[in-house]
C-alpha cells in the first residue's frame, strides 16, 4: 500500500512537468509569433506613412494600381531594411474632399495598406497560416 502511495506522488510529478513544458512552449511560441507580428505591423506602418506623405505631394492622386506596381518595382531601393514580402501588400487609396467655412476646398488623401503576415512557428501555423495586417494613414493635399 504504501508504494501505491509513492508511485502517485511520482505521477504528479510527471504531470507538472508535462504541463509545465506544453504551457511554456505555448507562452514563449506565442511571444515568438507576436515579436514577429509586431515587427510586420511597424514596417507596414512606416511604409504606409512614407506612401501617403508622398501620394499627399503629387498633383493628381494616382490610383491603387499604380501604387501597388511602385512598390513592387523600387521596395528595395525605397525600404532597404524590412523583410515584407511586396508581393502580399494590397493597397486601397481613399480621396475626401473637405470644405473649409472660406470656401476653399482641399482634399484628404487617405492610404491603406494590408499585409498577409505568415505565422513563424509551426504550432501556431496549425492554427491558421496568415494573419491579416492593416494600415492606414492620411494627408491633405
Amino acid at each position: 500500500m504504501q508504494r501505491l502511495i509513492s508511485w502517485r506522488r511520482g505521477q504528479a510529478l510527471v504531470e507538472f512537468a508535462l504541463v509545465l513544458s506544453l504551457g511554456g512552449l505555448l507562452f514563449f511560441g506565442g511571444l515568438v509569433e507576436f515579436g514577429f507580428l509586431m515587427n510586420n505591423l511597424l514596417s507596414l506602418q512606416r511604409l504606409n506613412d512614407y506612401i501617403a506623405q508622398k501620394v499627399a505631394l503629387l498633383s493628381t492622386c494616382p490610383s491603387a494600381t499604380t501604387i501597388q506596381s511602385g512598390i513592387s518595382n523600387s521596395y528595395d531601393a525605397l525600404y532597404p531594411c524590412v523583410s515584407l514580402d511586396p508581393a502580399k501588400i494590397s493597397v486601397q487609396v481613399l480621396t475626401t474632399t473637405l470644405s473649409t467655412p472660406s470656401s476653399a476646398t482641399s482634399e484628404l488623401r487617405s492610404v491603406q495598406l494590408t499585409y498577409t503576415s505568415p505565422l513563424i512557428t509551426p504550432m501556431f501555423q496549425a492554427i491558421s497560416t496568415y494573419v491579416p495586417i492593416i494600415t492606414g494613414a492620411g494627408y491633405v493635399h
